[in-house]
């Protein structure tokens, strides 16, 4: 989870600029912006995409730019673990 926190926040990152979360076009992509291998076992890649949401909740958002990135980080996660689930099909 920590790895996937610190990938999120990589230099170059305008403060508050949600569009700079890249949404994953490919299998490896979404693995990759969730921090998960891809031969995890499917229950414990579900906790840790719980526990990735949990941390980068909107509602923890310290004030208004900080909201937005955390919107834009979840975005990010939400379309990852959708492409991984097979309900998203890869761009």
């Amino acid at each position: 989870i920590a790895h996937s926190a610190v990938v999120s926040m990589r230099p170059g990152l305008d403060e508050g600029a949600a569009e700079n979360f890249d949404i994953p076009r490919s299998m490896a992509e979404a693995y990759r912006v969730l921090g998960i291998n891809p031969n995890a076992a499917p229950a414990a890649a579900k906790k840790l995409i719980d526990a990735l949401r949990l941390s980068w909740h909107p509602d923890h958002a310290r004030d208004a730019e900080d909201r937005m990135r955390r919107e834009g980080r979840m975005k990010q996660i939400n379309a990852a673990w959708d492409m991984i689930n097979g309900r998203r099909a890869a761009a």
